[in-house]
């Protein structure tokens, strides 16, 4: 008698995925900042930026941090007038802890920055964002590239596979933000939100081969 061979295949067609947008904190949020009258952090001007960083000692203020020597209705306004910077210091240092449950559960970040000459971002000490400003390191006595016409739009960065640096429970991101120049600069503004992309529904199976009561006499093939 003539042998038979049978050949299954199990198939995963399909599945289903849906993505919440969530806001991890809004414009006019708290932070903690530093003045920029040295680096933030000595003997290594990094460390700053990283999870372990003590910021206890800074101080606590609500974004907009700015000021603007314009005081008509087209001048910058905000939360935390920087009236010393002019003439004193070129930049600031903004750290913010937030939390992540699930870090692969996060598929892309937004961050939005209203910002008056430039900025750099890093999430748990991870360059995620950079604008107007040269490339590399910048210390503390650096500043913006030249200045934009305002006014300056917000802008948005995508922020793709976050899972490769966010941790499970605490996260901080810093942002140093830049002046144009120490004294010939009328104005700054800083202004920082970041929000997520969660795949939060599982995927589902949308059809088998064999069905699932199906009696299979023998197996060759699985996909």
């Amino acid at each position: 008698m003539a042998s038979r061979q049978w050949w299954f295949v199990v198939w995963l067609l399909g599945a289903a995925f849906s993505v919440r947008a969530a806001v991890v904190f809004p414009m006019d949020a708290e932070w903690r900042f530093f003045k920029g009258t040295q680096e933030a952090s000595a003997p290594d001007p990094a460390a700053w930026r990283t999870t372990g960083f003590d910021d206890s000692s800074w101080v606590t203020g609500q974004a907009a941090f700015f000021y603007d020597t314009d005081t008509s209705a087209n001048g910058y306004t905000g939360n935390t007038r920087l009236s010393d910077m002019q003439g004193g210091y070129a930049c600031i240092f903004l750290r913010r802890a937030f939390a992540v449950a699930t870090p692969t559960a996060v598929s892309e970040l937004q961050l939005e920055a209203l910002s008056d000459d430039g900025f750099i971002a890093w999430i748990n000490g991870r360059e995620v964002a950079r604008f107007n400003v040269p490339d590399g390191e910048i210390p503390f006595n650096g500043t913006a590239s030249p200045a934009l016409s305002e006014p300056i739009p917000v802008q948005t960065f995508t922020i793709s596979n976050p899972s490769t640096f966010l941790v499970a429970g605490k996260n901080v991101i810093a942002v140093q933000g830049f002046n144009v120049s120490l004294s010939g600069s009328s104005d700054f503004v800083l202004n920082v939100a970041l929000a997520s992309s969660v795949d939060d529904v599982l995927p589902v199976v949308v059809e088998l081969i064999p069905p699932a009561t199906a009696q299979v006499r023998e197996l060759t093939t699985i996909e």
